[in-house]
């Protein structure tokens, strides 16, 4: 037998295999005598490092509008306080902007070293 058993080796019927939860795979009956396979393979140390770099673009993006958000709520603050506490709030406004700023630069370049697409949608707060 050439293939592994289709239930088994992909959990098909189950909650958390092919087709369960959340899942949004699809699959058709693949015969290679008829049909090729036109999608790019990839070996798996490329793989890896692919999933390493997106991690690792994830991980700028969540602090990206870690900034965001703290910058803007600092500035809503900044707007309702009072003359004795605008001082102080001014420089974490300004902290963090500058820190946003600073990890979305190191986000752009990043992504333009390892050849990846920036998503913008996923830095906005």
């Amino acid at each position: 037998m050439k293939y592994k058993d289709f239930v088994k080796s992909t959990g098909y019927g189950t909650g958390g295999g092919l087709c369960g939860w959340n899942c949004r795979h699809t699959f058709i009956p693949f015969n290679p005598e008829t049909m090729t396979n036109n999608l790019k393979q990839y070996d798996l140390e490329e793989n890896k490092e692919m999933y390493e770099n997106h991690q690792k673009q994830r991980y700028f993006e969540r602090n990206i509008r870690k900034y965001k958000r703290l910058s803007q709520t600092t500035k809503t603050a900044l707007e309702n306080a009072k003359n004795y506490e605008k001082s102080k709030l001014e420089r974490k406004y300004r902290k963090y902007k500058y820190l946003s700023s600073k990890w979305n630069k190191a986000y752009k370049a990043f992504s333009k070293q390892q050849n990846l697409r920036t998503h913008q949608n996923r830095t906005k707060t």
